[in-house]
C-alpha cells in the first residue's frame, strides 16, 4: 500500500466511529459480544462452584440493552439463576438459611415454568423444582413437609414425558421413586402406605432394568432393598441383597445391605442364617 493509500485508510478508521451507518452496524456487534462475555463469565463461575458470582453475572443479562426478553438466552439464564440459589442452599449450614435459599429457588423455578411453558428448558425446570421441593420438605414440619413431598413427586412425574434421551432421565426417575418412598415414610399408619411403597419399588425396578450399567445403579438397588423391606416383601428383599453383594462388594452401603438381609432372613424364619448375617 502506498503513502496515499495508508493515509486514506487511517482517515477511514479514525472517522468511522463518527459515521452513523458505522455506529449502527457496530452497536449490535458490541451488544452481542457483551451478552456472550456475560454468558461465558457466568458459566465459568457456575462450573467452579462460585454460585453467588454466577448469579450476579446472569442477573446482568436482564439489564443488557437490546436483549430479547423472550429469547432462549434469557430462558437458560433464568434456569441457572434458580439453580445457583439451589446449590447455595446445599452449602448452607443453618437450617433457616438453607430454607430461605430453597424458597428463593422454588419461586424462581415457578416463575420460569410460568414464563417459559413447554420450551427447551421446561423439563429441566420441572426436575430442579422437584429437587428443591423435596429438599424443602427436609427443613419443614408435618403438613408442610408432606405437601412439599407430594408437589415434588408431581414435578418429577410431569417431567418424565419430556426427558427421553436426556441426561436427566435417570436422575428424574430416581428422585421420583425415593420421593414416593419418603411420602410413605411419613406416617406408619397411613392406609395407602404399602401402595405408595409399591409405586416406589416399581419405579426403581424399571430404572434398574433400563440402566443396568449406570454409575448410580448401586444407589437405586439400595433404595429398592429398603422399600421392599418396608413393604414386608422379605423374600424379594433377600434377592436384592444377594444381587447387591455380588455386584457391589466394595460399596459403602454394604454393611447396611447386610443388615437388611439379616433382618429379612429373621422375618422369613431362617434364624441361623440371620445370626450369620448380623455378624457380617
Amino acid at each position: 500500500m502506498n503513502r496515499v493509500g495508508v493515509s486514506l485508510f487511517c482517515l477511514i478508521v479514525l472517522c468511522a466511529p463518527m459515521c452513523p451507518a458505522f455506529a449502527q452496524e457496530a452497536a449490535p456487534a458490541t451488544r452481542e459480544n457483551k451478552i456472550i462475555a456475560l454468558q461465558q463469565e457466568a458459566s465459568l463461575y457456575f462450573e467452579s462452584g462460585q454460585y453467588e458470582l454466577a448469579f450476579l453475572s446472569l442477573d446482568k443479562l436482564y439489564t443488557t440493552s437490546g436483549i430479547d426478553q423472550a429469547s432462549e438466552q434469557l430462558e437458560e439464564a433464568s434456569l441457572y439463576k434458580a439453580r445457583c440459589k439451589y446449590h447455595l442452599s446445599q452449602a448452607a449450614n443453618e437450617p433457616v438459611t438453607r430454607k430461605a435459599l430453597l424458597e428463593e429457588a422454588r419461586q424462581l423455578f415457578a416463575h420460569n415454568l410460568d414464563k417459559y411453558p413447554e420450551r427447551r428448558f421446561y423439563p429441566a425446570n420441572l426436575y430442579w423444582q422437584g429437587r428443591t421441593l423435596r429438599d424443602l420438605a427436609s427443613v419443614s414440619e408435618d403438613d408442610e413437609q408432606r405437601q412439599n413431598l407430594v408437589e415434588a413427586s408431581q414435578q418429577f412425574s410431569s417431567a418424565k414425558p419430556f426427558l427421553n434421551g436426556s441426561d436427566l432421565k435417570f436422575d428424574n426417575s430416581y428422585y421420583y421413586a425415593i420421593t414416593m418412598g419418603e411420602i410413605g415414610d411419613l406416617d406408619p399408619e397411613l392406609p395407602e402406605r404399602n401402595q405408595i411403597y409399591a409405586e416406589a419399588v416399581m419405579a426403581l425396578e424399571k430404572l434398574i432394568l433400563n440402566y443396568p450399567e449406570h454409575p448410580q445403579r448401586s444407589q437405586a438397588e439400595f433404595q429398592l432393598l429398603r422399600y421392599l423391606f418396608k413393604s414386608q416383601k422379605y423374600e424379594q428383599a433377600l434377592d436384592v441383597c444377594v444381587r447387591f453383594q455380588k455386584k457391589f462388594p466394595l460399596d459403602k452401603k454394604l454393611t447396611e445391605v447386610c443388615f437388611f438381609g439379616a433382618e429379612s432372613l429373621y422375618y422369613v424364619g431362617r434364624l441361623m442364617e440371620a445370626v450369620e448375617g448380623y455378624d457380617k
